[in-house]
């Protein structure tokens, strides 16, 4: 109720106006004023009302009182210290309830309750008036309880006649009206005295007594003053007029009375059919037996103190009524009775100074509060049910952002139950973090009570569920506002736009599509009229328009149309038809047209449609004639090309072929057809492999060598070109293969080599390639430290051998000699002819000591050799030079100088002998024996 406080408290003055308007009012029509019988200026205790209500509220008795119920009100609206302070501060006012203070105060009392009953009608919210207005009748109800009990605790005597004579003011009614004055000889013919003067002292009764009896009377709830046993002693016209609509009795022995013979009496006393019969009936009566359902809350109050309890009773009438029942003791003194004292019956004990204590009984009739409760509480369970049930997110947040409600839609939506989001942040659980700042800032814009877009425009977001998916999420946000107009979070209302924004999407897409597609679409409803067409359809046939729709198809296209009719009339009977035209365009060329046309699928009940593309395929009619000319020409390269083409399958199947290649294999083209290429043809399966493996790596091998075998079982050198054919998902299907026949080109290249790098008379290395051989393998030596040694051969006296034999002799010599010193060396070695009868071999891994093994051996093999020639047999011998390499050779020349040195000393140490030079220096180092001596080879 704190915004029910806010609005009263910012209504302070008004009130205080009212209220003392209002007094001014009554208090200037006088006892015959326009109001009725009423109460002159001086029962409230000042002159001039009119003109003390205008002179701006100065600091009054009246004033403080209005002011004190104010603050009590917004301290605790009579639960707790509210009332109390408000007694507190009005007392002293009222002079204790004695005088003219205590009318004077039920007046402003009841002014207060219909100002302030005024203003919730006027500006509560409608859904809180009915709890407002029972909040306000509650808290003064509290503030009459709470003084019938301050003024009632002196009440000692018997009240004096003229007493009654005093005019009291009636509470204002149920409809919240001003109260209306009236006289009090009236009050007391219509109701029992407010105190028995039995239960009096012979001093008399207090002048608080008037006081007492109209602050009863002013109340519109029941009231009733029970003696220390239980018994009614007096009631006001409220408990009267519930007598009169009670319940019957018990049956006889039940009720919360102990005189039943006296109860019974009573009882048949009270079928008066007035308010005034009922009272005087049930005088000296138990109220428990008058009302048995108060027995129960009269025994708690008895044994435990309890005051407040609320009871819901359905009258004999039928009426619902719900009773809060207020219970107050009334003792002698300021202090309780004592626990042993208490009465049998559960009423009061005597007090100290042996007179009676009592019981207050105030039944606060709250049926309209428990309506209003169970109304709202209705509303509340149906709207949670709409929330719940409702096909959109509902979700409302906090300031900070944590999810204080989300009903079912929305936990489906997240993916998560109901207890995993109250309470969690809703941007770190469902909004990706992509989109969480700018929203996040919108949002706390809106909190702030700065609005913005958050609220002033529909916010679409992505919201992430539990399983990873994203859902596109329109919102309509509203602030939630306390009573003081201050933001306390969001209201959220969320629909699921995810599929329309894809198909938005789509239709953008679409749109695009058609709007760049290069054939022209043409839709048409069932009477021809175009309902939508293209920008390549306007470009061909709008002539200057800007748009075809809404024209009629031959207006679009023409003679053309004439074509098409038949094809459209079939589209729009549901069948998918084709053909091609030819059409004079505006430009006056003519054009090839592919045109397809087909329904355009409807939702049921909807006139058919017919869609027509027409596509342009001159420039694909000129590209066909062209490649059927250049495929003519293909067909000419290929069927007279001497190069082979086949075409075999991954397992070498011949697929196609064409007559060159029959005709370098050796077979007719049927006949090839029928081999597998891979199994027949390649001669080293080793190649064949090679071959694929190198095509499967790289997809495609050029200049790759391959001997072939032809059919008579020759074999054919090609110079291949092979291509791996993939399918279009990647995977290979065939191979192409064009090759030439290289055999007699390869023939020819050998003998060019054979030439260019041998001796053409001896068959061994020329001096060119041996010298390109000895500097690799010398090059090889340094560079892993291996050893090295040449050996310089030269035929003693070969000039004589020419002389004595001639030319043709010394040339089987020359042969001789070197195909014994080719047998000598090993295939690694490096051995060739310098010129004339020079020859140079470089031995490789070898060094001095073993190289000077090997040139002697090779010496006694040549001297004991016999050349015959004609009818005589030749002799000759051979002098060496050997070396081995140095750290400073850097090239062979090095080497060739060096064993061409030791040849020298060895020819002028008399020939068929070998030397040798290690040393930096021009002398032999070690000399081999003349032949014979020397050792021989194995």
């Amino acid at each position: 109720m704190d915004a029910l406080i806010a609005l009263i408290a910012a209504h302070e003055e008004r009130l205080v106006r009212f209220a003392l308007r209002r007094a001014a009012q009554v208090a200037a029509s006088g006892p015959e004023g326009p109001a009725g019988p009423g109460v002159s200026a001086g029962t409230f205790g000042f002159a001039g009302a009119v003109d003390f209500a205008a002179a701006g509220l100065p600091e009054t008795p009246l004033r403080r009182m209005v002011r004190a119920l104010a603050q009590g009100f917004a301290l605790g609206l009579a639960r707790g210290g509210g009332a109390a302070l408000a007694l507190k501060r009005l007392l002293p006012d009222a002079h204790q309830g004695g005088g003219e203070g205590g009318p004077r105060l039920l007046a402003l009392l009841g002014y207060c309750r219909a100002a302030w009953l005024d203003l919730v009608a006027e500006e509560g919210p409608e859904r809180e008036r009915a709890a407002w207005s029972s909040r306000v009748l509650e808290y003064f109800d509290g503030v009459e309880v709470a003084l019938a009990r301050a003024w009632a605790g002196p009440l000692r005597v018997p009240e004096p006649a003229g007493e009654a004579a005093r005019p009291v003011l009636e509470p204002a009614g149920p409809s919240g009206n001003s109260p209306v004055a009236t006289a009090a000889p009236a009050v007391a013919a219509a109701a029992p005295p407010v105190a028995d003067p039995a239960a009096f002292g012979a001093d008399g009764p207090p002048p608080a007594a008037a006081a007492c009896r109209a602050l009863v009377e002013s109340l519109n709830d029941p009231v009733f003053l029970l003696d220390a046993r239980g018994r009614v002693r007096t009631m006001n016209h409220a408990a009267a007029a519930l007598l009169a609509h009670r319940e019957p009795d018990p049956a006889p022995g039940t009720g919360g009375g102990s005189e039943s013979g006296e109860a019974g009496t009573e009882a048949g006393t009270e079928a008066g059919t007035g308010d005034g019969d009922a009272a005087d009936g049930a005088r000296r009566a138990a109220l428990a037996r008058l009302l048995p359902w108060l027995a129960r809350p009269l025994e708690r109050f008895a044994a435990s103190g309890e005051s407040t309890e609320r009871l819901l009773r359905e009258m004999s009438d039928g009426a619902p009524a719900c009773y809060q029942v207020h219970l107050a003791r009334l003792s002698s003194g300021d202090d309780p009775a004592p626990e042993d004292a208490r009465a049998p019956d559960g009423g009061c004990p005597p007090d100290t100074a042996g007179r009676d204590g009592g019981i207050v009984v105030l039944l606060n009739d709250i049926s309209p509060l428990r309506l209003a409760q169970e109304n709202a509480l209705r509303e509340k369970e149906r709207a949670e049910h709409y929330l719940a049930i409702a096909g959109t997110v509902i979700l409302a947040m906090d300031t900070a952002g944590r999810v204080t409600r989300i009903n079912r839609a929305g936990c489906a939506l997240l993916g998560r139950d109901q207890g995993e989001v109250l309470g969690r942040d809703w941007f770190d659980l469902a909004v990706p973090v992509d989109q969480r700042g700018w929203l996040r800032a919108l949002f706390d814009q809106a909190a702030a009570g700065r609005g913005g877009e958050f609220l002033d425009r529909v916010v679409e977001n992505d919201v992430l569920a539990a399983s990873g998916e994203r859902r596109v999420i329109a919102w309509t946000n509203s602030a939630i506002l306390d009573e003081a107009g201050r933001v306390t979070g969001t209201l959220s209302s969320g629909m699921d736009v995810t599929e329309q924004r894809r198909l938005s999407d789509v239709l953008v897409e679409y749109r695009g599509v058609m709007e760049n597609f290069a054939d022209m679409v043409l839709v048409l409803d069932e009477g021809h009229v175009c309902r939508m067409a293209n920008a390549a359809c306007l470009r061909a046939f709008g002539r200057g328009r800007r748009n075809l729709v809404g024209l009629r198809a031959a207006e679009i296209l023409g003679g053309l149309h004439d074509e098409l009719r038949p094809l459209i009339v079939r589209a729009l009977a549901g069948r998918t038809v084709q053909t091609a035209l030819e059409w004079i365009a505006h430009d006056g060329a003519l054009r090839h047209l592919q045109a397809r046309v087909f329904p355009v699928r409807r939702e049921a009940g909807e006139a058919p449609r017919a869609a027509c593309i027409l596509t342009d395929m001159t420039e694909s009619k000129v590209l066909e004639q062209t490649l059927r000319r250049s495929e003519e020409k293909f067909r000419d390269i290929f069927e007279t090309m001497q190069d082979g083409y086949i075409l075999t399958d991954i397992a070498g199947g011949v697929l196609m072929a064409n007559p060159g290649a029959a005709t370098l294999l050796g077979y007719s083209l049927d006949e090839l057809k029928t081999l597998n290429l891979s199994a027949r043809v390649y001669v080293d399966p080793a190649q064949r492999d090679g071959l694929f493996e190198r095509l499967r790596r790289d997809g495609r091998v050029r200049g790759f060598q391959a001997e072939f075998r032809r059919r008579d079982g020759s074999v054919m050198t090609a110079d291949c070109n092979v291509r791996l054919v993939r399918n279009a998902s990647g995977v290979p299907v065939a191979m192409e293969n064009l090759f030439r026949d290289l055999t007699e080109r390869k023939h020819l290249e050998d003998e060019l080599t054979r030439l260019a790098t041998t001796d053409s008379l001896t068959g061994v290395a020329n001096r060119l390639h041996f010298l390109q051989g000895a500097g690799a393998a010398l090059a090889r030596a340094r560079r892993y430290g291996g050893a090295v040694s040449v050996l310089m051969i030269d035929i003693d006296h070969f000039k004589r051998v020419n002389d004595t034999y001639g030319h043709q002799a010394g040339d089987e010599v020359l042969r001789v000699m070197a195909a014994t010193a080719a047998a000598t060396f090993r295939e690694t070695d490096v051995f060739g002819r310098l010129g004339g009868e020079e020859f140079c071999a470089l031995l490789i891994e070898t060094g001095l000591a073993h190289a000077l093994t090997v040139a002697e051996r090779l010496r006694a093999r040549i001297e004991a050799l016999r050349v015959p020639f004609g009818e005589a047999e030749m002799r000759f011998t051979v002098s060496v030079g050997v070396t081995e390499r140095r750290a400073e050779d850097a090239a062979i020349d090095d080497l060739v100088r060096r064993a061409d040195a030791a040849l020298y000393r060895a020819k002028g140490s008399g020939r068929n002998r070998v030397e040798a030079v290690t040393g930096p220096g021009t002398g032999p180092v070690g000399v081999v024996p003349e032949a014979g001596s020397g050792p021989q080879a194995e």
